[in-house]
C-alpha cells in the first residue's frame, strides 16, 4: 500500500470525497442537497441530518478561513427564515425514513485548519446552537484521494468568579479585587491591621 499526504484542490473536490462517503462527517449522516443556493450569489454547502434528526448546515473550506463562521452563520439565518418545516417539505424525498427533531439546527465547520480568531468567536455562539469544528487530512492511497475527517474540541468559556457589576459600590468592587488578588488569608490579616 502506497500513502502520502495529498492536496484538496477546491472546495468541488472536497464535497465530492465527502459526498462518496458522509458518514467521514458522522457514522449514519446523511446529506440532504449540498451546493444549494439561498441567495443570487451565495451557497451553502451541505445541509444534511446526523443519527439523532436534527438538520445540519456544513460548510467548507479548503483553507483556513477567519469567515467560515460568519459566512455560516449566514447561512443559518438563511435556514431559520425557510423553517425545518419548509426543509422537510422541499426535501421530503431525500428525507424519506427520517423524522426531523424540533431542535435548533447545529453548524459544522469543515476545514484543514481553523484560524484562531474563528475559534475564538466559536466559544461565545449560543448555547442552543450546537457547531462543531472538524479538521480533514487529505491522503492519496494506492493513487485515490481520500479525507480523514477529525473534530476538534472548541474551548470553553473561561470562568470568572467574580462576575463583573453594572451597578454597585466601588468600595466593594475595590475590596473583592484585592481579596482576589492576594488571596482570603493575608486579605483577612490586612483587613486586622487597619
Amino acid at each position: 500500500m502506497v500513502l502520502k499526504e495529498a492536496k484538496i484542490s477546491d472546495e468541488a473536490e472536497l464535497e465530492s470525497l465527502l459526498v462518496k462517503d458522509p458518514n467521514q462527517i458522522e457514522e449514519n449522516f446523511k446529506i440532504i442537497t449540498y451546493r444549494r443556493q439561498t441567495s443570487r450569489l451565495k451557497r451553502l454547502a451541505f445541509l444534511g441530518v446526523d443519527s439523532e434528526g436534527i438538520l445540519t448546515l456544513i460548510e467548507l473550506k479548503v483553507t483556513s478561513d477567519e469567515n467560515q463562521l460568519k459566512q455560516a452563520l449566514e447561512y443559518y439565518d438563511w435556514l431559520m427564515e425557510q423553517g425545518i418545516d419548509w426543509i422537510a417539505d422541499a426535501y421530503k424525498e431525500r428525507l424519506q425514513g427520517v423524522i426531523l427533531k424540533e431542535h435548533m439546527p447545529q453548524i459544522f465547520l469543515i476545514a484543514p485548519d481553523f484560524d484562531d480568531k474563528l475559534v475564538k468567536e466559536a466559544k461565545y455562539l449560543r448555547a442552543d446552537i450546537k457547531l462543531r469544528l472538524f479538521r480533514y487530512l487529505a491522503l492519496e492511497i494506492n493513487g485515490n484521494k481520500e479525507i480523514k475527517v477529525i473534530e476538534t474540541p472548541i474551548p470553553s468559556m473561561r470562568e470568572i468568579e467574580i462576575k463583573p457589576r453594572i451597578n454597585g459600590n466601588k468600595e466593594t468592587k475595590i475590596k473583592e479585587t484585592i481579596k482576589e488578588c492576594m488571596g482570603e488569608e493575608l486579605f483577612k490579616q490586612l483587613k486586622n491591621n487597619v
